[in-house]
């Protein structure tokens, strides 16, 4: 059986009206270029890795309090589900079944705890994740890495699909869209090499590079 695609995104606090929309480049990953304008880049992720017949799960983090949050994640995030589930024919994308995790504006210890703690019992095992960091408060992508590298060492089959991340320029500049999803397993790898006692990582870490990837 297939692991479920899970699609993990952060949902914009932009106020009503301010939340642009844009042609995501994507200069290092093709897959990854959508070619319509989307205000959430885990559109881009959607139609890149979601496939017809296969189960897809929405895990959207948001602060439930911001009416701008509410306003986003009602009238555009779910807009822009259904066009891509629309075009795309992902029958499985069960756009009234969104899991919500709650997150909350203060940066205190114990709600960045909760809010981690919540990531995490919102991935189930055989899932295969795919994240968008591009919005939320400045320690959320920590958050997000924290949840998904837990998730990846102690659930039972579950892997990382992707982690993407969205840069919006103003004015003539272009939108690109990055997938960070080989500094995540660099950082994997790193904490294993660190817990085996390697005595030198980095140069342990070029090795392996210089073996598979050059």
């Amino acid at each position: 059986m297939s692991n479920v695609k899970t699609f993990v995104t952060v949902i914009a606090e932009q106020a009503k009206g301010l939340l642009k929309k844009s042609i995501y480049n994507a200069p290092e990953s093709k897959e990854l270029y959508y070619g319509k304008e989307v205000s959430f880049p885990i559109i881009n992720a959607i139609n890149a890795y979601a496939k017809p017949g296969d189960n897809i799960k929405i895990i959207a983090i948001m602060n439930t309090e911001s009416e701008s949050a509410k306003y986003n994640f009602e009238t555009i995030f779910k807009s822009e589900l259904e066009d891509i589930k629309k075009s795309n024919g992902l029958n499985n994308l069960d756009i009234n079944n969104i899991q919500i995790v709650n997150a909350v504006s203060d940066q205190t210890m114990n709600s960045n705890v909760n809010l981690f703690e919540d990531i995490l019992n919102a991935i189930d095992d055989n899932e295969t994740l795919y994240t968008c960091i591009t919005f939320g408060t400045k320690p959320m992508p920590m958050m997000l890495f924290m949840a998904l590298n837990y998730a990846y060492k102690v659930k039972m089959n579950v892997e990382i699909g992707a982690i993407i991340y969205g840069s919006f320029y103003s004015g003539t500049r272009e939108a690109l869209i990055y997938d960070l999803t080989a500094l995540f397993y660099t950082n994997a790898l790193l904490l294993e090499l660190a817990d085996a006692g390697e005595s030198d990582p980095v140069g342990k870490l070029k090795e392996i590079r210089k073996k598979f990837f050059e």
